[in-house]
């Protein structure tokens, strides 16, 4: 819960969501120097009964298959782990477009959604539309399990001497 990681956002962007879905819950997990700045924030925007800051969790995949998407508002991101994560546990991501990590890794309307920086509004828009359209989310899980292909060793290896191989020409 560090500045970079902006779940600010996310917060204020789940007050947009639970005036469409009142039952939604968004749950925070980690721990950092934000963490009462954030608590301020959730209170201040009448979310107490919506988000959840909860502390380190030793079961990742668990604590994401419980829910159905994840968001990540992160301020710059690189190869971002919780993402892939994310995918690998079927659970779709809305995330800030920001250079290398979620462009890499999400493909927009496929297995997640890319939002303008900074545009939290954007980021309720895509959440409300996912938490809505089951057969939309349920698409997207399944699009994200070629993760696993996408980033597996045999193709890591394979484009690092693909690359050597026209390097040497």
């Amino acid at each position: 819960m560090e500045d970079s990681k902006n779940i600010a956002d996310g917060i204020r962007a789940f007050r947009i969501v639970v005036d469409t879905i009142k039952e939604a819950e968004y749950h925070i997990f980690g721990y950092g120097k934000e963490k009462e700045n954030l608590q301020a924030l959730i209170k201040e925007l009448k979310l107490e009964n919506n988000v959840y800051i909860h502390g380190f969790t030793h079961n990742v995949n668990r604590e994401i298959q419980k829910h159905g998407l994840s968001i990540m508002t992160s301020r710059f991101e690189g190869f971002c782990l919780v993402i892939m994560e994310s995918l690998a546990n079927q659970t779709p991501v809305v995330s800030y477009r920001t250079k290398y990590g979620p462009e890499t890794l999400i493909r927009d309307g496929k297995d997640g959604y890319l939002t303008e920086y900074n545009n939290y509004e954007e980021v309720a828009e895509k959440v409300i539309e996912l938490m809505l359209d089951s057969k939309k989310q349920k698409k997207f899980a399944k699009n994200s399990l070629d993760v696993y292909k996408r980033f597996s060793y045999a193709r890591y290896k394979k484009n690092w001497l693909g690359l050597f191989k026209q390097l040497s020409k």
